[in-house]
């Protein structure tokens, strides 16, 4: 075979050198292989290469020319051997045709005699400048007692590096390229040294690989005395990134590898936890004290995030090193600082261990682990049971688990309620679940809004009421005073296995149409958020952005007197230091926990740039009339006008018409995103259809259109109508 391995050399994190793979999980190894390769293949007594004399032909019985690296053009050095090794012809040839095990040259001056123990030997000759000129690498972990495969255990993912090998002389060092998905192993480095001295045919190289011993994640494999060890498939191409007819050469022998608190595979234990950490706080700077009890004098520290979402974590172009924001094992002089890598979010930690204090044995330090702002972000945003993060100390043979579980963020006092998810939606966004954690929101004055949240509670909780509500707040003194609310009273709710069984529907807008989910305020379970220690609840609570002026608040405060305590919600998010906030109350085993979420509203004809004029036709005549004609029926057309004649975005824009008596109840709408939903009472109905028209006739021009029937409005006082557009124009 023309690959050839030498040599192999494994140093550990103290610079300890061994002829074999020994590391425990998280441990980083630098591997270096002398590996020689050349073009040749050789002929035995065996005759398993035969030749055609005549046809000048070369007839390859054990394998493929092409895999073997022959190519036509090759420079070929053929040596004929007698029985006792010394050369007896040597010529040269030239590959004139090369398929799978035969080939056609120019020459065939000599040829070896079995019969009389010679041997052949048919090689590229390297001083034309032919040779293997690119090497695929793979590496991975497998499982001791297998043959292995390139596909990672973590993902399935292959961790690949590509080498430029063409131009390479003495001395030359190539750094390997990594392409495809990272997330197959922890961080790997490459890099290849041509150390062969010219002219040779064959080529010399040192490969050298940093690797991090990839079993954190899972215990399994180490289980019943077995272990991890390396996989390393050297693919030799011919031409430098041509997959095709490569000669492919596999490193994977037995080691000695570990998971936590064991002596590596087969070891001695000499280290033993005296004390760990008890609990991680990951919003903030934790301080505390280990011990162990070992003799060794060779330690380091590592720590790692352990995802348990596949989603997250597989089939990634992204390293477990940077997903986990890993720090493999590392040693110095005390203190020793470990740096964690950086998460794709920015997410990062530190953990230092300092002041070592020893007694017999016995060595206790002192740690401090400092998460930051988007490592902490990172670890919110996890679900709960994602959280699990290891921290471990290497003595002597063994990596003790300092650390295994769940981090932590302890709950402000009767305070918060935990919402996982939360997002309004406005009146074109007719589901009744998030979609999206967004936080804050702005709207018009009428505009229909549906607050919508998953709240997690923990098994076992008794929650007495949970209470949604509309807030004008002032952020100076922390005055305060209700808009809209409602009540969801959970006291006569029972409990099975720990969840209350809520499913209650409050009806709160009725004048929308049927078919709108921001009717009912609705509270119920939502099984697919549980977790192990909570479970989830989903609330809607919908609402208007109130317009009613003509309605008293008897209960805003005074400083909206006399002219302004009434339903317009509009001076409450604009007076001073007053604004809206949607407020949630929930009693919980007789305490009071909230959440709030900023609003802003803004006033009717908001944007500038959109001109709007609502016209009324009699159906009948198509006559444009400036006044309700009673007994006929009417078009509305509401025309919405850009200023500076942008384009509307057809696929985004939707709005509405609406009416109500001037001062009055109750207010109809005719949407272009909600169906109508044959109610007769409703004087607004579509042209065809179920919705309101929406058409564009010209880019600068969205209109809205709709019929009026006067018959079923009281129009005593006359009637009041709105028109809304919403989208986007370019």
């Amino acid at each position: 075979m023309p690959i050839l391995l030498i040599s192999r050399d494994f140093e550990d994190i103290f610079s300890d050198n061994l002829g074999y793979y020994q590391a425990n999980a998280g441990d980083t190894q630098i591997v270096k292989f002398e590996v020689w390769e050349n073009i040749r293949i050789t002929g035995t007594p065996t005759s398993n290469i035969t030749h055609d004399h005549a046809n000048l032909t070369i007839t390859y019985l054990q394998g493929n020319l092409l895999d073997e690296g022959f190519r036509v053009g090759d420079e070929l050095q053929i040596t004929v051997y007698n029985s006792g090794g010394s050369a007896v012809h040597t010529y040269v040839s030239n590959v004139i045709i090369v398929q799978a095990n035969q080939m056609k040259v120019s020459a065939l001056t000599h040829w070896y005699d079995v019969t009389t123990g010679q041997t052949l030997l048919i090689e590229v000759n390297y001083k034309t400048g032919y040779k293997r000129k690119g090497l695929l690498l793979e590496c991975n972990h497998v499982n001791s007692g297998s043959e292995g495969a390139p596909n990672s255990l973590i993902d399935g993912e292959r961790t690949q590096f590509t080498f430029d090998l063409t131009g390479t002389t003495t001395g030359s060092v190539i750094s390997g390229v990594q392409v495809g998905f990272f997330s197959g192993q922890f961080n790997v480095a490459t890099s290849i040294e041509d150390l062969t001295t010219y002219p040779n045919n064959t080529r010399k190289y040192e490969l050298t690989v940093g690797i991090i011993q990839s079993g954190i994640y899972d215990q399994t494999p180490f289980l019943f005395s077995n272990c991890l060890k390396a996989y390393f498939r050297l693919n030799w191409q011919r031409e430098f990134g041509n997959p095709n007819n490569m000669n492919r050469f596999v490193i994977s022998e037995d080691a000695n590898t570990g998971w936590f608190d064991e002596p590596f595979n087969a070891g001695v234990i000499d280290a033993v936890l005296v004390q760990g950490i008890t609990s991680l706080d990951y919003s903030t700077v934790n301080t505390g004290q280990i011990s162990i009890d070992s003799a060794s004098v060779k330690f380091g520290f590592g720590a790692c995030y352990i995802p348990t979402d596949p989603d997250y974590f597989h089939t990634q172009f992204t390293s477990q090193s940077n997903l986990g924001m890993l720090c493999p094992t590392q040693t110095s002089a005390p203190p020793i600082t470990i740096t964690s890598s950086i998460n794709p979010t920015g997410g990062q930690y530190t953990i230092e261990f300092s002041n070592p204090v020893t007694i017999g044995t016995v060595t206790t330090w002192d740690y401090e682990f400092t998460p930051d702002s988007d490592f902490t972000d990172f670890i919110d945003a996890r679900i709960e049971g994602d959280r699990l993060f290891y921290v471990w100390a290497k003595y002597g043979s063994v990596n003790l688990l300092l650390f295994a579980n769940q981090l932590v963020k302890p709950e402000p006092p009767a305070g918060a309620i935990e919402v996982l998810i939360s997002q309004f939606l406005d009146h074109s966004e007719n589901v009744n679940s998030p979609t999206i954690n967004v936080s804050g929101y702005s709207a018009n004055t009428e505009d229909d809004l549906n607050f919508s949240a998953i709240l997690m509670i923990k098994f076992g909780d008794v929650i007495t009421s949970i209470t949604p509500r509309i807030e004008a707040y002032n952020s100076v003194t922390n005055e305060a005073f209700t808009l809209f609310t409602t009540n969801f009273d959970l006291t006569s709710v029972p409990i099975v296995a720990g969840k209350h069984q809520v499913n209650q529907s409050i009806l709160l807008n009725s004048e929308l149409p049927a078919g709108s989910e921001k009717r009912f305020a609705i509270l119920k379970l939502s099984a697919g958020y549980d977790t192990v220690l909570k479970y989830g609840m989903l609330l809607n609570f919908p609402f208007f952005f109130d317009w009613r002026y003509w309605i008293a608040l008897p209960g805003a405060n005074a400083d909206f007197y006399p002219s302004e305590q009434n339903r317009n919600y509009v001076p409450f998010d604009s007076t001073g230091t007053w604004g809206v906030r949607l407020v949630l109350d929930m009693i919980k085993d007789g305490l009071n926990f909230t959440f709030t979420d900023d609003l802003t509203i803004k006033d009717y004809d908001s944007d500038a740039n959109i001109f709007q004029e609502i016209e009324l036709y009699v159906e009948a005549t198509s006559q444009n009339v400036q006044v309700i004609v009673d007994g006929e029926l009417h078009r509305i057309i509401a025309t919405h006008t850009t200023v500076d004649l942008s384009a509307w975005n057809t696929l985004n824009t939707w709005g509405m018409i609406t009416i109500e008596p001037t001062e009055s109840s109750p207010r109809w709408i005719s949407s272009t995103v909600i169906d109508y939903d044959g109610n007769l009472l409703n004087p607004l109905t579509p042209i065809t259809g179920l919705t309101a028209t929406l058409t564009f006739p010209s880019p600068e021009i969205a209109q809205i259109e709709c019929f009026f029937d006067p018959n079923k409005i009281n129009l005593s006082n006359g009637a009041k109508f709105t028109t809304k557009i919403k989208g986007c124009y370019v």
